[in-house]
């Protein structure tokens, strides 16, 4: 059995979160949009947590996750059905809105580095400059309106009505949001902020 030490990331002067920070820091995230609004990913990233609190890391790969938080079958192929890394897509830009935003001043952060599903945990030196950046960045100008172009992605619609594709339309809602934040100039609103927008 792997070390439970050796799935958390080293941190600043050589102090690491302990567990209760880290399910400390998972519940605030679970308690927050877009993984409040969301049950695949609430229960994706409390799977890759827990496994790795447990030392179990060498279980957080493609076919596990796809078997045990989307219920896929055994013969699921993660090559074939792209479920696992569309999600993971979704679960990791769901996270950058998480601390660029809401969670600005959170002392501790889960991320999951790209290419992986394995997740990290450290503390944030800057949480306190994170909050002040984030309200100077959403600070509107003298009219009230923001000094810079602002865009915001609504949710793909699954129009074939086939719910396996739902994941599908998602993923590309995502990525237009991630491509659109690449302009500088331009303002993107984050999916958790936009959800509102479209709750019946």
């Amino acid at each position: 059995m792997a070390d439970p030490d050796k799935s958390l990331e080293p941190l600043i002067g050589g102090s690491r979160p302990g567990p209760e920070d880290i399910r400390g820091a998972l519940a605030r995230l679970l308690a927050s949009p877009p993984l409040s609004q969301s049950e695949r990913l609430s229960k994706f990233i409390t799977y890759i947590v827990e496994e790795a609190l447990a030392g179990r890391s060498e279980k957080i790969i493609g076919y596990t996750i796809g078997i045990d938080v989307f219920d896929k079958p055994d013969s699921f192929d993660p090559t074939v059905d792209t479920i696992v890394r569309v999600e993971a897509g979704r679960l990791r830009r769901g996270l950058a809105d998480y601390y660029r935003e809401v969670g600005a001043g959170d002392a501790v952060e889960i991320c999951v580095p790209k290419g992986a599903y394995v997740p990290e945990f450290r503390f944030r030196t800057t949480a306190g400059a994170n909050t002040e950046n984030t309200l100077k960045t959403q600070k509107p100008s003298a009219n009230g309106l923001r000094s810079n172009p602002s865009i915001a992605v609504l949710p793909f619609d699954n129009l074939g009505g086939n719910p396996d594709d739902q994941f599908f339309a998602d993923g590309l809602t995502e990525e237009t949001i991630a491509n659109l934040a690449r302009f500088k100039d331009l303002f993107v609103f984050s999916r958790s902020t936009t959800a509102a927008l479209t709750r019946n």
